[in-house]
This record gives C-alpha cells, structure tokens and sequence, in this order.
C-alpha cells in the first residue's frame, strides 16, 4: 500500500516529438481549402482559354469567307468583271457574270462556294455556318450588306455545352 503522507508530486512533462490531433485536423482543412482554390482557378482559366480559342476560330473563319466573297464580288476570277448581276435567295446568294456564275449557299451548316462553268470543284468557303443574309441598304443603289451569321460550339464534352455566336457583316456598293 502506499503511504498516505507522502507528498503527491506531479509527473515531470515529457514533451514527446510529433503532431498533436488538433493540428493534423488545422492542416488537412487547410489543405482542402487550397485545393479547392486551386481546382477553381483551374476551372476558370480552361473556361475563359476555350472561350478565347472558339473566339479566334470564328473570327478566323469569317476574315476567309468575307474576303472570298469580297473578291468574288470584285471578279477577280471573270474575264469580264464589269458584267455583274447578283441574284438573292434565302440562305443563297448567286454572282452572275457574263462568263461564269458563282453560288454561295448554305449547306449543313457550312458555306459553299461553286462555280458554273469551270473545272473548280465546289469548295467549303467557311464551317459552322448558321445564316447567309444579302440585303440592299439603298432600294434604288448598289449598296448591299452582306451578313454571315456563325455559331460555333465549345465546351461539347460538359453536361452545359455552350455555342459562340457572332454576326459578320460586309458592306459592298457595286457598280
């Protein structure tokens, strides 16, 4: 038995090496704090990337089809360029001139060039392609706007996938 009057002293402390309970716990919310951090700023740069990127292929796609259009307006490809007539149909847009006729339309959501006589095969002038619009500004003078209208769409692989629409405009006074 033990001996009622000895004095009670306390354990001496011993400091052991290592981490307590408490501060594991700190360290994995802090952790799963960071994380969290970094997965949304992952999330927002490949969001705003293939934005950029959808941006670029449409505008890209436009400055082809415009400027096809632009020259075949001017009929760089006509040994009579001055001899134009332009028919306007919904969705289709014809150049005729007195030695060839050159079709726009839409087909599948691309635009197709072709070319009637001639050996040119008919030749995909630009892709996602929703409208081909052709109006006369001025009822009696040569000035037409010329409309292609694009939707173009990302993120295909998330459940929301999103489409980049954008409308070119040309602005041509023909002679």
């Amino acid at each position: 038995m033990r001996n009622r009057n000895a004095t009670l002293r306390p354990l001496p402390l011993v400091r052991r090496k290592g981490f307590t309970l408490v501060e594991l716990m700190v360290a994995c919310v802090m952790s799963v704090g960071l994380m969290a951090i970094m997965v949304s700023m992952t999330a927002t740069f490949e969001r705003s990337a293939a934005e950029v990127i959808a941006r670029c292929k449409l505008a890209q796609e436009a400055d082809l089809a415009m400027a096809r259009l632009a020259d075949d307006l001017r009929g760089f490809n006509s040994t009579r360029p001055e001899t134009r007539t332009l028919f306007i149909a919904p969705e289709e847009l014809q150049i005729i001139f007195s030695d060839r006729t050159i079709t726009y339309s839409v087909q599948n959501e691309t635009l197709v060039r072709s070319v009637e006589p001639g050996p040119e095969p008919d030749l995909i002038v630009a892709h996602y392609l929703q409208h081909l619009q052709v109006q006369r500004i001025d009822p009696q003078g040569p000035m037409f706007k010329f409309s292609l209208s694009f939707a173009l769409p990302f993120r295909e692989h998330r459940a929301n996938p999103r489409a980049l629409e954008r409308a070119y405009h040309l602005i041509a006074v023909l002679p």
